[in-house]
């Protein structure tokens, strides 16, 4: 008779219709609007964007080129070349691009790529401000004097009672 009962009572369990509980009705809800509020679960549709124009040439020697502009704006080109400086071979390269941002401002950045690095150029780039005149004086100071810089006086650390002073 137990069996009995305890298998009614899980069917009862199994079938019933849980949608009308409160947090059954709040999980439905994120489920059709998505895990926050304001977001729908479908998804949205990103616009295609054509390339216009596209030219890419790689050679056995390592060197490239290519070039490819979008119908959003976007113009991207780069060329480069194997180099061996000493012991190490690699790739250096130049090239530029060009999009307009969010704002409407039209952003053109030159770059070169070498052994000293990515150095990007153009107007859209944040310039640090000038070094202040007492920081300036103090570079200038320090070229002047390299001797002293080279060999600072140094004093033993003095010893009282069981601890460094300095």
């Amino acid at each position: 008779m137990i069996k009995l009962i305890s298998t009614i009572f899980l069917i009862a369990v199994v079938s019933a219709d849980v949608s009308q509980l409160p947090w059954q009705q709040q999980f439905l809800k994120q489920q059709r609007n998505g895990p926050y509020s304001g977001q729908s679960n479908q998804r949205v549709a990103k616009p295609v964007i054509n390339i216009l124009r596209s030219d890419s040439e790689v050679s056995p020697d390592g060197s490239y080129k290519y070039f490819y502009e979008t119908e959003n704006g976007i113009v991207k080109q780069e060329q480069g070349q194997q180099k061996t400086i000493g012991d190490e071979a690699g790739t250096v390269a130049q090239g530029g691009f060009l999009f307009t941002s969010p704002e409407g401002v039209p952003v053109s950045i030159t770059y070169v790529a070498d052994e000293n690095g990515f150095q990007p150029q153009g107007d859209a780039i944040p310039v640090p401000p000038p070094i202040p005149e007492a920081i300036l004086k103090s570079l200038r100071y320090n070229e002047a004097h390299p001797e002293e810089e080279e060999n600072p006086p140094q004093q033993p650390p003095q010893q009282q009672r069981g601890f460094l002073r300095f």
